[in-house]
């Protein structure tokens, strides 16, 4: 048996084939949440056609990892949106975890310190995204741009003249998550990694839950809680909440086994695995206690059926939409020797490498489509990955589309891109056309 057609016994790969099957679910959901009736193709949300966009006219091929844990369909284009793609935001969190541990190791190498600092504010029930967001947004910009901020965080800029703060800071990354709850609405909080000196807050010993204290935090959850309440989000009647909760500072091994967990658990509404959590108390009578959910179990409940977490959905991806996942102050990247990426170059597969994945076969748009019409996408190509490495592998995918079918039918419409040649003139191009099931 030859290289490509053996099959490598590696733990995980049964995780790893489920994982496909439940992100792929959560596509399909997600897609028949956002798709809009009566819209053309070009005006749907771009997760609507992730995994369902050929990019040629002829056989769509069929490539297996050689591990055996995942496969996937190339010629076929993907989404590269965090916010409404499971698959592709599985995709994009383990890439931007892979940037955040390098520039975690490099700093720690050259002897610094890392702090994550958690905002937040008092929600409630039946405040929207849509006034929540920019008033965050205000706040923390103001608190950003506080003399006292820039006197402890302050980052150097010698072009500008500009001393660094105490802090010796030399960049942070920050992210934006949300959850919702039955009893609170929806949870805004933002996420900041810091990069800068050890003993910057002139801080003890974290509590029993990880959390820092001194002099120099509390200083700046006055101040947080200040510019919330000139934001509009805090009040006489919450503002000890908010003083007490709304800036948690970790520092150190806290921050370190945050990011070792990033892209590995449900964080910042990602995860690389979409792992059991994301069905933790997936029911619509747990709505009303303290359970929060992140927009992809969101999707979960509503795939039960729930049309609260539907539309909750919805205005999550609305709000969200266009917003970056990780946000990078200016210099950070080159300070650790980081490529710019986009996140949907992250979320696109890797062309074809010999030492990884090999091509097994091929499908046609017609059996795409089935695949597509009775949501077996995640589970052909999860079939795929623990069979394609059989020498008949090409009779074995033609059979088990033939065979797939049944359950609940959804719209199976695909999009191709078509070669236009014009009669007149050399210029050629491709318009995608939507493809009826």
């Amino acid at each position: 048996m030859s290289r490509y057609t053996r099959e490598i016994d590696i733990p995980g790969v049964e995780a790893s084939r489920a994982a496909m099957v439940r992100r792929d679910g959560l596509r399909r959901q997600a897609q028949t949440v956002l798709h809009v009736k009566g819209k053309q193709h070009n005006q749907q949300h771009r997760t609507v056609w992730c995994g369902r966009h050929v990019l040629t006219e002829g056989p769509v091929p069929v490539f297996r990892r050689l591990d055996g844990g995942k496969a996937r369909l190339g010629q076929v284009k993907t989404c590269g949106s965090v916010w409404a793609c499971p698959v592709c935001a599985a995709k994009v969190a383990e890439v931007r975890r892979r940037e955040l541990t390098h520039a975690m190791q490099e700093h720690v190498k050259a002897g610094g310190h890392a702090y994550l600092l958690t905002f937040t504010f008092p929600h409630y029930m039946g405040q929207t995204l849509e006034d929540l967001l920019p008033k965050f947004d205000q706040a923390r910009n103001r608190f950003q741009g506080s003399k006292g901020w820039k006197k402890l965080m302050q980052v150097a800029n010698p072009a500008k003249e500009i001393e660094a703060g105490a802090a010796g800071r030399v960049g942070s990354v920050t992210s934006a998550e949300v959850t919702y709850g039955g009893a609170n609405g929806w949870h805004p909080h933002l996420h900041m990694l810091v990069f800068c000196k050890a003993g910057a807050f002139e801080e003890g010993e974290a509590d029993e839950y990880g959390r820092l204290s001194s002099a120099a935090i509390d200083y700046f959850r006055g101040e947080w809680v200040r510019h919330l309440e000139k934001a509009g989000l805090v009040d006489g009647s919450n503002r000890q909440w908010a003083f007490d909760y709304a800036l948690d500072v970790r520092g150190g091994k806290g921050a370190a086994e945050y990011i070792a967990k990033w892209g590995h658990e449900e964080r910042w509404g990602l995860s690389s695995e979409l792992t059991s959590s994301h069905a933790k108390t997936g029911r619509r009578d747990t709505w009303g206690t303290k359970d929060h959910y992140t927009p992809f179990q969101l999707l979960h409940l509503s795939i039960d059926g729930d049309g609260h977490a539907t539309c909750a959905f919805r205005e999550f991806v609305k709000a969200f939409d266009g917003k970056r996942m990780l946000t990078w102050s200016p210099g950070l990247k080159d300070h650790f020797g980081i490529d710019e990426l986009s996140d949907e170059d992250a979320a696109a597969e890797q062309e074809l490498g010999l030492q990884d994945e090999h091509q097994v076969g091929e499908i046609g748009q017609d059996q795409l489509t089935q695949l597509v019409t009775w949501g077996m996408y995640g589970r052909f190509l999860a079939f795929v990955a623990e069979h394609g490495h059989l020498d008949n592998a090409q009779q074995l995918i033609d059979d088990w589309i033939a065979a797939c079918g049944g359950g609940v039918r959804r719209r199976g419409n695909i999009l191709v891109d078509r070669l236009i040649v014009p009669e007149h003139g050399n210029r050629y191009f491709f318009k995608p056309e939507e493809v009826e099931a």
